[in-house]
C-alpha cells in the first residue's frame, strides 16, 4: 500500500503550507522592493554592452521542429555617483525580449 494517495489528510495541510510560504515570500518581495524605492537614490544610467546568450536544445524525438533555440539578451549598464566616481555592472537579470538600445539612458536605483 502507498502512503500517500490523493485522498490523504496530509494532501490539505501540504497544500496550505505551500500556500502560505508563497504569500510571506510575496509580501517579502513586495516590502524590499519598496524600501528600495524609498530609500535608494535615483539616477540616469547608459546601456554600454549587452550579451546575446544562445541555447540549443536538440531534441531527437520530436519530428515538427527537432531543434529548439531561445535566445537571451543581458544588458552592462554605467552610471555616475554623486562624487563623478563611473560604476559599471551587468544587470543580473536577463530577459528575451528587451526594446533598450545599446546607447540608451534608463533609470538606475
Amino acid at each position: 500500500m502507498y502512503w500517500f494517495h490523493f485522498s490523504s489528510e496530509l494532501l490539505m495541510p501540504l497544500f496550505s503550507l505551500i500556500g502560505l510560504l508563497l504569500i510571506y515570500f510575496g509580501f517579502r518581495t513586495i516590502r524590499r522592493h519598496r524600501y528600495r524605492k524609498r530609500h535608494w537614490v535615483r539616477t540616469k544610467g547608459q546601456i554600454v554592452d549587452a550579451h546575446i546568450e544562445v541555447d540549443i536544445d536538440v531534441v531527437p524525438f520530436d519530428r515538427d521542429d527537432p531543434v529548439d533555440t531561445s535566445y537571451t539578451r543581458r544588458l552592462r549598464v554605467r552610471f555616475y555617483t554623486a562624487s563623478g566616481e563611473a560604476i559599471e555592472f551587468w544587470n543580473p537579470y536577463s530577459t528575451n525580449l528587451s526594446l533598450n538600445r545599446v546607447g540608451s539612458q534608463i533609470n538606475v536605483l
